[in-house]
């Protein structure tokens, strides 16, 4: 696995708001029960950690960092907390209804009443009202923007000169849905018909089914420069072997498939496999040193 950044102070903030007193006070302070907000928050906590892995190796003190898709929050209130200047962009779109109250009692717990929240999406972004950003990130949320194009462009206007997005998600020329566990068909993955149980559910109806070449053909209408990171599917298959709600969440066939392939050398195929063929993907999106000088002048 990567290393993340102050991985220390990760772990103490999950064992922080995975604690009895957060479940407590979040369940009293929403309409949602005390068992459902643990199972939230562990959920979450997980996904804390591949945020803050998609931030190793990147600079972050004294740069402006935008959270996209923040869900509740917990990275954005994690780098509060250590001292960083990043703000928390999240609409609460479709399927994720119950995030700003949850978020709000998290924040609230933690004493962190002065984080910067723009309840907007990436397709909003503008310069002259939110000025620019030197670091974006997102973890599992390009796949659930229905304006992805549009998003793709505000994040690219808000983007400093100098600045860079990394982003990970899952990568649907692989057809397979993450959420649901299931295979789909191959480049018509929305009209896969043993998932039409499925198709009422606001979660499925906010998956746009992004694919590698779309973002390799909107980054370059945007005029950025991207770089798929390597061996994530194996990294996948990893965390079905350390992270026990993560490979609750994707089922028993799942776990025996990682350790099969960890004991046949598989994961060893999966780490030199093509990042455009693999799901999930991981990328950085940068301006070309063209982009750049344009831009500065």
């Amino acid at each position: 696995m990567v290393d993340m950044p102050h991985a220390d102070e990760v772990e103490s903030f999950i064992a922080e708001v995975t604690s009895d007193s957060c479940v407590e006070r979040c369940a009293a302070a929403t309409s949602f029960d005390a068992e459902y907000v643990a199972q939230t928050l562990a959920t979450y906590s997980g996904e804390l950690r591949v945020s803050m892995g998609l931030l190793t190796g990147v600079e972050l003190r004294d740069r402006r960092i935008l959270e996209v898709g923040a869900g509740l929050g917990l990275a954005t209130f994690l780098l509060h907390r250590l001292g960083y200047d990043c703000t928390a962009l999240e609409p609460a779109a479709t399927g994720f209804g119950f995030m700003h109250a949850l978020s709000a009692a998290i924040r609230d717990h933690l004493g962190l009443d002065n984080v910067r929240l723009l309840p907007l999406g990436a397709e909003d972004l503008d310069p002259d009202l939110h000025g620019v950003f030197d670091v974006m990130f997102s973890a599992n949320v390009l796949e659930h923007i229905a304006k992805l194009e549009a998003a793709i462009h505000g994040m690219s206007r808000t983007l400093a000169a100098d600045g860079i997005m990394i982003h990970t998600c899952p990568n649907y020329t692989v057809p397979f849905e993450p959420h649901y566990g299931v295979a789909l068909f191959p480049s018509r993955p929305a009209m896969t018909p043993w998932t039409r149980r499925f198709h009422t559910e606001e979660l499925w109806q906010s998956f746009n089914f992004i694919t590698a070449r779309q973002v390799e053909r909107l980054s370059k209408q945007a005029q950025l420069q991207v770089r798929f990171e390597p061996g994530m599917m194996a990294r996948a298959f990893e965390r079905l072997l350390s992270d026990p709600v993560f490979a609750e969440r994707q089922g028993a066939t799942m776990v025996w498939l990682a350790r099969a392939l960890k004991w046949s050398g598989g994961l060893f195929v999966l780490r030199n496999w093509p990042a455009s063929l693999a799901t999930p993907m991981q990328f950085r999106a940068t301006r070309p040193t063209s982009a750049r000088s344009t831009r500065m002048r």
